[in-house]
């Protein structure tokens, strides 16, 4: 496999991703992060947390009249970081039987 294959590893995406091309390419492009909050110990619940930051933040910018592209990054940080807690929860087996599917 080569060093792109590594890096982009479809291996940990849910089985909805593949039939949505925006939710493919977002679990996609999150999987290096995730890699990276699995080395650096974060769990999928502060990363969880992190994404509702994000989102608030953007929302606030909406709310304020704020700058568009400040918003635009805010929610796709967000995004970003919800689609990487999944993917941390599969690849360190913290998945729960009850989690919202």
């Amino acid at each position: 496999m080569n060093i792109i294959g590594r890096f982009f590893l479809d291996k940990y995406l849910n089985d909805h991703s593949k039939s949505n091309v925006v939710i493919y390419l977002f679990g996609r492009f999150a999987y290096p992060m995730a890699v990276l909050f699995v080395k650096l110990r974060i769990t999928p619940n502060q990363i969880t947390t992190l994404s509702i930051l994000f989102a608030l933040g953007a929302a606030a910018v909406l709310a304020f009249d704020g700058n568009w592209c400040f918003f635009v990054v805010l929610w796709f940080l967000s995004l970003l970081f919800d689609f990487c807690d999944g993917i941390v929860a599969r690849i360190t087996s913290q998945v729960r039987q009850s989690s919202f599917r």
